[in-house]
């Protein structure tokens, strides 16, 4: 990347830093332990869903429940985690930018939680399209579909936490 490219994340993580709401989320002893527990609780909320439902896809529970019935009953849980995920986020980053921004770590996270959201939407998409009937998806494709997930999903908890240690 360009050096004026630093140079201009340098100034903007400053600039946020100095801004009255940063002030008041770093200075307020509460704020960061709070927006942390909501962003943790976010992440398990996420993180059960997507495991349930993954499990399933591979017959590992409820291979009696059709697949869609139980994407429908844990993507909306996802779907409505993941804004309380951004907006937790978001708030941490505020209240310290330069450690988010500039961290190599938090911008892989980043990266992987786009590549997540792309994938549960493609899954979604998927499983609406065999409606009650996903004889088609069978156990290969299955755990082709899970295994990506699962690697992006432990990749940002992972990078979540090597956050702070960088």
């Amino acid at each position: 990347m360009p050096l004026s490219f630093f140079a201009e994340l340098d100034a903007f993580c400053e600039w946020l830093e100095g801004t009255p709401f940063s002030q008041i989320i770093q200075k307020t002893y509460w704020i960061i332990p709070t927006i942390q527990i909501v962003h943790i609780l976010a992440i398990a909320a996420v993180a059960g869903s997507v495991l349930m439902i993954n499990a399933r896809l591979l017959r590992l529970i409820d291979a009696n429940q059709p697949l869609p019935s139980v994407a429908r009953r844990f993507l909306p849980v996802i779907w409505r985690a993941l804004p309380v995920l951004l907006l937790s986020g978001l708030l941490m980053i505020i209240g310290e930018p330069a450690r988010s921004l500039k961290n190599p770590i938090f911008q892989t996270k980043v990266v992987l939680i786009l590549l997540v959201c792309a994938h549960t939407f493609y899954l979604q998409k998927r499983l609406a399209g065999h409606g009650e009937d996903v004889t088609g998806f069978g156990r290969a494709r299955a755990f082709a579909t899970v295994l990506p997930a699962l690697v992006l999903w432990v990749g940002i908890i992972f990078a979540g936490r090597w956050i702070a240690y960088y």
